[in-house]
């Protein structure tokens, strides 16, 4: 049992039984909740010089995207198909695809990152696909990727970036404080239309929790990749 479900099973042993046996149907859901985080650009600092080749990609060309594609599922641990990630890019009804890159370092791969602006504010960016592969996490990897993708969003226009992600991605959430992230309760206009009230609730409850173990136990010289 994962932090979240030990959590949740603890509020759940506090109520009725009748209440217990809903509640507890509930978690499995818990941890596909979306939660969101946002950054001031303008106020992190740029990531260190650690002679990094960063290559843009082209997704109309097929074999940079299907480079990009392949690095992405490395890192995440997915199937998808080139097609399928050039339609999440490009089709989707909340953003606008700007940029997608591959990092690597001496001609062995790192990870990757693309990057976005939301339709109904195109000064707020918006980033995905931050990926790292699994034989360079823990190395802060991670944490230089988002970095740059938020200094180039500055360079793009954006004043502020929003980063959404699942409540399961615990690590991912952290990474996003130490960048300097800040919990959004109260979603904006340019979000997703907000989900069902008690989610929504839940999901903010639990971003809350994360936010404040990570003011009260903020890691020292420990990357988040």
């Amino acid at each position: 049992m994962n932090k979240i479900e030990l959590a949740l099973a603890n509020i759940i042993e506090l109520i009725t039984t009748r209440q217990r046996k809903l509640c507890a149907s509930l978690i499995p859901r818990c941890r596909e909740l979306t939660v969101f985080l946002t950054i001031n650009p303008s106020e992190i600092e740029a990531p260190s010089n650690r002679k990094v080749r960063i290559e843009e990609i082209n997704i109309e060309n097929y074999n940079e995207l299907n480079r990009f594609t392949y690095l992405a599922n490395k890192s995440y641990g997915r199937s998808e198909t080139p097609e399928e990630v050039k339609k999440r890019l490009t089709e989707s009804s909340l953003t606008n695809f700007r940029k997608a890159y591959i990092f690597s370092k001496n001609e062995s791969p790192i990870g990757t990152i693309s990057l976005g602006c939301y339709k109904k504010n195109p000064s707020v960016g918006h980033f995905r696909y931050v990926g790292v592969l699994p034989s360079r996490q823990g190395q802060g990897w991670g944490k230089y990727i988002s970095l740059f993708g938020l200094k180039r969003l500055k360079k793009l226009g954006c004043t502020r970036v929003d980063i959404e992600t699942k409540v399961k991605r615990r690590k991912a959430i952290f990474l996003y404080f130490s960048c300097g992230a800040q919990p959004v309760y109260e979603l904006k206009y340019w979000h997703p239309s907000s989900s069902i009230l008690p989610f929504r609730i839940l999901a903010n409850s639990i971003l809350r929790y994360y936010y404040v173990q990570w003011i009260n136990n903020k890691p020292k010289g420990k990357s988040f990749s």
